[in-house]
């Protein structure tokens, strides 16, 4: 039967915090925050669709009302 001592030991740092736990922490929580963000980011403002070019669009953007290049 288990004792509350060995409960208490099993979560020692030296228990829960070894290397490969570590290493394996280090790559899949950046990994879920990152997709958690992801998918959070595309629900509030889903990507929208390509315009669609016109006859009546400009064939060159506007430019400056004067050239920047020196």
């Amino acid at each position: 039967m288990r004792t509350i001592d060995d409960v208490v030991s099993f979560f020692r740092w030296e228990t829960c915090l070894s290397t490969p736990v570590l290493i394996a922490a280090s790559v899949i929580i950046p990994l879920v925050w990152g997709w958690g963000t992801h998918v959070v980011f595309q629900w509030l403002w889903p990507p929208s669709p390509p315009r669609q070019v016109t006859s009546g669009d400009d064939q060159q953007p506007p430019r400056p009302p004067f050239d920047y290049q020196i």
